[in-house]
């Protein structure tokens, strides 16, 4: 049974080693994939950020939305979905102030899984290591005799192990994200080095001689009434 703190109860901190899950780096294209030669109409940004993740509200999901959310809880955590069912079956209001506390925890992973499903995928291994591993901890606490604490030490040293694996693997994975989108924003600064000239001449002449506005271009145009054109304010 999965820690009654992760359903109904206070949320409870991870360990203090994996509190925090950094958010992904954001992909680009790996120096070895095909890219556009540097736009010499515009200088390349080179410190984007990258967008913040929002946690959405169970309260204001659609219902779709909701089903969604759910079909995540049963697939990736069937043992909370099923201790969750007789609410979900008897008390729709209880049901769903537990479902608001277990969105603030899991919809990062579920939102996660649409552009990276292998870094979702150990995330969810990591929120199944750590509620085994708050069961363990209290097992340990209630333990009546030394041998049945000696035998939750044993498991505890186990569990937060792998835990501390899982977070290096995603920690690595990571990494060799970030090393992708760096070698594609060497690139971007090569071209730009390489091209400097041109872009700096193109930047001149868009400052010099402006696009003009759409609006004032079709004043311009063939068959502009009159009155259209005792608008223009130029010279």
């Amino acid at each position: 049974m999965f820690a009654a703190g992760f359903i109904s109860g206070p949320a409870t901190a991870a360990p203090r080693a994996v509190r925090a899950q950094e958010s992904p780096p954001k992909r680009e294209k790996s120096a070895g994939e095909s890219a556009k030669p540097a736009d010499p109409a515009a200088f390349t940004e080179v410190g984007a950020t990258a967008e913040v993740l929002t946690v959405r509200d169970w309260r204001h999901m659609s219902a779709q939305e909701r089903r969604r959310f759910e079909l995540f809880v049963e697939r990736s955590f069937p043992e909370v979905w099923n201790e969750l069912q007789p609410q979900r079956e008897r008390d729709a209001r209880a049901y769903n102030k537990r479902m608001e506390r277990l969105a603030v925890e899991l919809m990062p992973i579920f939102e996660e899984q649409a552009e990276n499903a292998d870094r979702a995928a150990i995330l969810i291994r990591e929120k199944h290591l750590e509620m085994r591993i708050q069961e363990v901890v209290a097992e340990f606490m209630l333990a009546k005799d030394e041998s049945a604490r000696v035998k939750s030490r044993a498991l505890l040293i186990d569990l937060v192990g792998k835990l501390f694996d899982a977070v290096e693997e995603r920690r690595i994975l990571d990494i060799r994200r970030l090393e992708e989108r760096l070698a594609v924003l060497k690139q971007r600064v090569a071209e730009n080095s390489r091209d400097r000239d041109t872009i700096i001449a193109r930047q001149v002449e868009l400052h010099l001689n402006p696009t003009p506005d759409p609006e004032d271009a079709a004043k311009t145009k063939p068959g502009a009434k009159p009155d259209d054109a005792s608008h223009d304010q130029s010279p």
